[in-house]
């Protein structure tokens, strides 16, 4: 059965240079600082799309600058990841479905939930996506693309936040999720500090600690 939690661990498994995930063959892609991984057996295919391992090139590609599509405007740099694996996985998944049909789910954590949500929308093998869920994942397009998505997906889609992820609120200006929100609360308690400034400080350190993947699993 794949099960949430099963993707979340396909999520961290794809940060590695080799993959594992019991139960299932891997093959994984490298194209230029982006990666994907495909598990698979003879019943399902798990398309795992990895962010990045830097925090700081995380709010680097988090900019404004959109790019137009037939399903609304969505954010360049996610786009042009897409666009760089995109080939690559279909190609893959040909292979693999000239055995068997198979029943696919599309995942990601950071940036690889955006690509995996611009992935799935642009799918080949559209109908036969069970599931997307994603992870930490950022806003995605404009308003076009929220209501497209979420319109003509016949798919389930859920997207995980753990405690005040960061990533997941930019970037704001005229950008927006899609899918079913899900929360993981923080478990670890934060100390209460005194005053009010360095309350602040405290809370931003947490909402970028919520992103780490290890923490999504530690509490998921």
């Amino acid at each position: 059965m794949v099960t949430d939690k099963l993707l979340l661990i396909a999520c961290k498994q794809s940060y590695k240079k080799h993959p594992k995930l019991k139960g299932y063959d891997c093959r994984k892609i490298n194209i230029k600082n982006d990666s994907c991984t495909i598990y698979f057996n003879d019943d399902n295919i798990i398309i795992s799309f990895a962010g990045t391992n830097d925090m700081l090139d995380v709010l680097e590609d988090i900019k404004f600058i959109k790019t137009k599509t037939k399903y609304g405007k969505v954010h360049k740099g996610f786009n042009d990841v897409y666009l760089d694996l995109e080939i690559y996985v279909q190609g893959v998944l040909h292979n693999l479905y000239s055995n068997k049909p198979k029943s696919i789910y599309i995942t990601g954590h950071s940036l690889g939930g955006a690509v995996a949500l611009l992935c799935s929308i642009n799918f080949v093998y559209r109908n036969m996506v069970k599931k997307v869920v994603t992870f930490g994942c950022p806003r995605v397009g404009d308003r076009k693309w929220k209501t497209i998505y979420n319109k003509t997906t016949k798919f389930t889609t859920i997207r995980y936040v753990h405690g005040g992820d960061i990533i997941t609120k930019i970037p704001k200006l005229f950008y927006y999720h899609v899918g079913e929100y899900k929360h993981i609360p923080r478990k670890t308690k934060t100390k209460n500090y005194w005053g009010f400034i360095r309350d602040f400080f405290v809370r931003k350190v947490n909402n970028i600690k919520d992103h780490d993947i290890n923490n999504y699993i530690k509490d998921f």
